[in-house]
């Protein structure tokens, strides 16, 4: 499902095979595709219910909208934001890939970070986010990222969240630990 504004309407388009069903003032123009009126519409809410879904919204979503809102139901999901408006997503159960823009806020979690050379686990961490930022996760290094020559490690480190659901996600990207 994406979400756009196009001229006087909000437009939502679904490129699955799951249908849309539009509700006053809003109107289905396909089976797949619905428009609302940009007037009188302050948030948009999206239940995407089971099913490995796809959600975006791009930075043509601006005032009026205070909020959009994606709740993935369980599956494993792809939430996007993008632009200045204010997102908030639940990702639910399955694995998720939640990636906010300038104005997504609303992630709560628990994030654990594991940095794994190999098979060997060098470093790991948790800490929390909390409506999307990020306090300090301390990490330690494990007996194996002591006994690693070098005073850089270089690394994968992958990150496992939790939200306030229940829902996890996991990402992975190159970590360079100083000593």
């Amino acid at each position: 499902m994406t979400v756009e504004r196009s001229g006087v309407n909000y437009v939502f388009t679904e490129s699955g095979a799951v249908l849309i069903t539009a509700t006053a003032p809003c109107v289905n123009v396909l089976a797949t595709v619905a428009t609302c009126p940009v007037a009188g519409i302050d948030n948009i809410d999206v239940s995407l219910l089971d099913m490995n879904d796809t959600a975006s919204y791009d930075a043509s979503i601006v005032a009026p909208i205070e909020e959009v809102g994606f709740d993935g139901g369980p599956g494993n999901d792809t939430l996007t934001g993008a632009g200045p408006t204010d997102g908030y997503f639940v990702g639910r159960d399955g694995n998720d890939t939640i990636t906010g823009g300038e104005g997504v806020e609303g992630i709560d979690c628990k994030v654990k970070i594991i940095a794994k050379k190999g098979k060997k686990t060098l470093a790991k961490g948790s800490g929390k986010v909390k409506s999307g930022k990020t306090g300090k996760v301390p990490l330690k290094l494990t007996k194996a990222g002591k006994k690693a020559k070098g005073k850089k490690l270089k690394t994968k480190a992958t990150t496992k969240l939790t939200d306030a659901t229940g829902a996890k996600v996991s990402t992975s990207r190159k970590l360079v630990l100083k000593r």
